[in-house]
């Protein structure tokens, strides 16, 4: 009978110590999940506010161009920005970045004497 009790003893301890392994790989495991996933969302982050930031500055330089055309003064309109090269057709407006890339288009017509923005669109 000792030596039963002796044996269950025995394996107890062998089943604590593989148990404890195993708990220690899932909270191993369940760490680096949480690494990976804070890592991926700081650089996905990252990614949007510097989508965010380039199309509020592409909005400046458009409000700037609707402003020329209300006053009348887009045909000489210059938006002195060395990071995109600006198009002027009549009340149109298109920026290119340095690869060529459209990345803001506006179009603009005289709307009952007023003008009236008919497309403000991002590629």
């Amino acid at each position: 009978m000792k030596n039963k009790i002796k044996n269950l003893l025995r394996r107890k301890k062998g089943i604590a110590i593989e148990m404890a392994i195993g708990i220690m790989l899932v909270v191993v495991s369940l760490s680096g999940l949480l690494v990976s996933v804070s890592v991926l969302n700081r650089t996905s982050s990252n990614s949007l506010s510097n989508d965010v930031y380039e199309r509020l500055y592409l909005d400046q330089i458009g409000e700037s161009f609707v402003s020329a055309v209300k006053n009348g003064t887009h045909n000489t309109w210059d938006d002195g920005d060395a990071d995109y090269s600006a198009t002027v057709n009549g009340m149109e407006l298109t920026l290119k970045d340095s690869q060529g890339n459209v990345k803001l288009s506006i179009k603009m017509e005289n709307y009952q004497g007023d003008f009236k923005i008919t497309q403000w669109k991002y590629n």
